[in-house]
């Protein structure tokens, strides 16, 4: 599907490129900006989809140079940004950016829906211990931290890095992170209420926030030897 895409457009934004290179355009380009657009739009989806088909070497050559080198002959030109053209251009750098911004930290945003799941199992088991088995407050917050950190783990080595590392070695780990983010949380919030004068809930969403990336950076580091964004 990929292939086929950039087979469809390059004809047309090969075109395109090289007379803004040749500086052919030229003075005329105001009354021809029509006959072009589709061929531009078609350029920066073939800069996005080609380089990754290929490597990332040459998604930073095209994300960094073709697209720079675009921009920068066309703002010599006498272009009038009220051009339709124009906008689909940018709007299109733009949304590939943006794209490209998603797609590092997808796995992140993916890891924080992991955390916030299953520690709403965490509260619900503990208290479902605490409410109908007797089990005392601590070893049931115990228990459900346990239960948390386990789930997780799964998940995140399933769904979130598809990385199948050592399941003993993975979860030892996982522990460890999981309990100095337990500790940045609580840290977090009674700071964040005493020092700066937050409520609880801001200093527990910041506490929070900040706790999971800790979890997530050492989790891909460590757990699951990954990069956390790329």
């Amino acid at each position: 599907m990929v292939l086929g895409l950039v087979a469809a457009h390059w004809c047309g934004s090969g075109i395109f490129i090289s007379r803004i290179f040749n500086g052919t355009t030229g003075k005329n380009l105001s009354i021809t900006t029509e006959n072009y657009s589709h061929q531009c739009f078609a350029f920066c989806l073939d800069a996005y989809y080609l380089p990754a088909v290929n490597s990332r070497l040459a998604h930073n050559f095209f994300g960094r140079s073709w697209f720079c080198l675009v921009v920068q002959k066309i703002s010599q030109f006498n272009i009038s940004f009220h051009e339709p053209w124009v906008f689909k251009f940018y709007g299109t750098l733009v949304g590939i950016f943006l794209i490209n911004m998603l797609s590092r930290i997808r796995r992140l945003l993916f890891y924080y829906t992991v955390s916030l799941a299953t520690f709403a199992g965490n509260v619900f088991g503990a208290w479902l211990l605490m409410e109908y088995f007797q089990v005392q407050q601590i070893p049931a917050i115990t228990a459900g931290f346990i239960l948390q950190t386990v789930t997780a783990f799964f998940v995140n080595r399933r769904w979130t890095f598809e990385k199948q590392t050592k399941i003993s070695r993975g979860l030892t780990t996982t522990l460890a992170i999981q309990v100095v983010a337990l500790l940045i949380a609580i840290l977090g919030t009674e700071g964040g209420m005493n020092i700066l004068g937050l409520n609880f809930i801001s200093s527990r969403i910041i506490s929070g926030l900040i706790a999971g990336l800790w979890g997530y950076t050492m989790d891909s580091y460590l757990t699951f030897g990954l990069a956390p964004f790329t």
